[in-house]
């Protein structure tokens, strides 16, 4: 059992597969609960958007423009 981080979690999402069954344990209101799990592929829509974290300046002056919409 680990806390759960993005980088954890992501890490032990990556070594599972679809139909494999998983043991999620969580705190709520101090009381330790268990759930199973079976994961399901993700829709073929599925996408995901990650800021570079180094942009260069062009592309950093369109991405706030776009964001600020």
């Amino acid at each position: 059992m680990f806390k759960a981080t993005p980088e954890r979690l992501a890490t032990t999402l990556a070594r599972a597969a679809p139909g494999d069954a998983v043991e999620v344990h969580a705190f709520r209101r101090d009381e330790l609960m268990s759930f199973a799990a079976v994961l399901t592929p993700a829709p073929e829509d599925t996408c995901f958007l990650v800021l570079d974290p180094s942009p260069t300046p062009d592309a950093r002056a369109r991405r706030d423009a776009w964001l600020r919409g």
